[in-house]
């Protein structure tokens, strides 16, 4: 797929470790939470853009913590694929 680490939440996939940064789905009241830390980026070539983490936040565990939980939170449940027919 990406070749790097994905993170769920309740089931739901809301961010990506690539190259040693994390990125994390953007969402109304995840940018409302992160204010004026938001800052965009894209995890690999072709991915959509995400919020990206700085270094001094991704050390402040409660604060990571409560924006994937935001995250979560305010993303649908991934759809289920269909088994493929044999």
């Amino acid at each position: 797929m990406f070749g790097d680490y994905c993170l769920y939440c309740g089931g739901k996939p809301v961010g990506l470790i690539c190259d040693d940064m994390v990125f994390i789905k953007i969402t109304e009241k995840g940018k409302e939470f992160v204010g004026d830390y938001y800052e965009e980026g894209t995890a690999y070539k072709g991915a959509k853009p995400s919020m990206l983490i700085d270094d001094g936040r991704i050390e402040d565990k409660l604060w990571l913590t409560e924006l994937i939980t935001i995250t979560a939170d305010n993303l649908p449940l991934p759809k289920k694929k269909k088994k493929a027919q044999s």
